[in-house]
């Protein structure tokens, strides 16, 4: 038996992808990167922008040719969009074998049964993860209510794991060979405030002292990174200075009918707090553009923001109305068009920023994870820095899994390349 995963959205969604690839091979299905020998098609969904559900309603759609040739076929969907749609799914096709929402995701077995929604438990299932790099989320949903944000209507409130809970998870993982840990949450630094059993910066330490060789963490919140998490990472050399801190717009006007609790200037002393606590920390952002309302004013203040800020990268999107949530009863004033002009006129802005910040890199040597060989020539090998900047650079298979030293040699927008000589300082 075979089953294929098609996984959209964030880095959630790649972990429980892999959760459910251990749990079907349990079940016996071997995983196949071609649909059409499967036996079981999963589709991992994400509700945060309409062009992710969109591309996942259309690849289901497009099943079902598959399902006419097989009907012994079971088809899936999984993940946020089954929480937001949830019994709508199988009227809009109804080819699809059944459903599982976020908190279901140990489900598998019984939903490949029959159909099935919000099916049996609310605990969620966490099977343990091989290789390299491991996800490991310490809470799942979030409390904030950003009025563009689909995400606590579809996962629900905070909900944090208890904190023995991760730390022995990660202690299985470390034993099992891997190398880094990326602790995971929709609104990853308000972890704990639901249980009153520690906070972010107190698993960070904890999870840092158990000789893992690199974690990180995503996606922050920026008024939960105050002074205590900065000083975790600056503490443990081995808590990567790689932050990513969504800001969403330079506007003022806009951030506040966003309902983001901040303002521009709170931000920008945010970075600056950052890049002065931590040695070369690399940070990045999420933007959106053309939120309703969004006039040439707020969208000059965000240019005015990319550019004095000068983030490492970029995740630049356009607004997309998700039904529910508080920006959707505004009124759109912008164009579909206007709002790609806007996009690939950021996205300039931003290349060029990454462009400067690497080749600033040139001549530099930093410690590389080595994380495999680069799939577009195999006489490469292919790693990170600490600060999540890729490398590409000539080595023997015998380095992947450690941490050697590489002196960079030329850079582009995304890619930096150099020479690997040694075990590190």
């Amino acid at each position: 038996m075979k089953a294929f995963i098609k996984t959209y959205g964030c880095q959630m969604n790649k972990y429980t992808s892999l959760v459910y690839r251990e749990e079907l091979s349990q079940l016996g299905y071997e995983m196949t990167e071609n649909e059409n020998e499967a036996d079981v098609i999963l589709l991992n969904t994400c509700s945060v922008r309409k062009h992710a559900e969109d591309r996942a309603l259309g690849r289901l759609n497009s099943l079902l040719s598959l399902k006419r040739k097989n009907p012994a076929l079971k088809i899936g969907i999984v993940g946020c969009m089954a929480e937001r749609l949830g019994n709508k799914l199988f009227e809009i096709s109804p080819h699809l074998d059944f459903i599982i929402s976020p908190n279901n995701i140990g489900m598998i077995k019984e939903a490949i049964r029959g159909k099935s929604y919000k099916a049996l438990s609310d605990e969620p299932s966490f099977p343990c993860q091989k290789g390299i790099k491991a996800f490991v989320p310490v809470s799942f949903g979030c409390s904030n209510y950003c009025s563009y944000c689909v995400v606590p209507y579809t996962t629900g409130c905070l909900k944090s794991r208890k904190k023995d809970e991760v730390i022995r998870e990660c202690e299985f993982l470390l034993k099992n060979g891997i190398k880094e840990i990326t602790l995971l949450g929709q609104d990853i630094t308000s972890y704990g405030r639901d249980l009153n059993d520690g906070n972010l910066a107190s698993i960070l330490t904890s999870v840092s002292k158990m000789g893992i060789l690199r974690i990180r963490f995503i996606t922050s919140h920026p008024l939960g990174m105050n002074e205590e998490m900065i000083g975790a990472i600056a503490n443990n050399k081995n808590i990567c200075p790689s932050i990513h801190i969504p800001l969403q717009s330079g506007s003022n006007r806009i951030l506040s009918l966003m309902n983001r609790g901040y303002e521009i200037e709170y931000y920008i002393t945010l970075v600056e707090k950052i890049r002065k606590s931590l040695e070369e920390p690399s940070i990045t952002t999420d933007i959106i553009v053309g939120f309703p309302t969004e006039s040439k004013d707020d969208f000059s203040k965000t240019q005015e923001a990319l550019k004095a800020i000068e983030f490492d990268s970029a995740f630049l999107f356009k607004y997309s109305p998700r039904e529910g949530t508080g920006a959707y009863k505004l009124k759109e004033d912008l164009s579909e068009k206007e709002k790609i002009e806007r996009l690939n006129h950021l996205i300039k802005i931003q290349n060029e920023i990454s462009f400067k910040k690497n080749k600033c890199l040139i001549g530099k040597e930093y410690n590389v994870l080595v994380e495999g060989k680069n799939l577009k020539d195999k006489k490469f090998l292919i790693g990170r820095t600490d600060t999540d900047k890729m490398v590409v650079f000539k080595g023997e298979p015998s380095l992947i899994g450690k941490i050697i030293r590489v002196k960079i040699e030329d850079a582009s927008t995304y890619t930096l390349k150099g020479e690997g000589y040694g075990l590190p300082t």
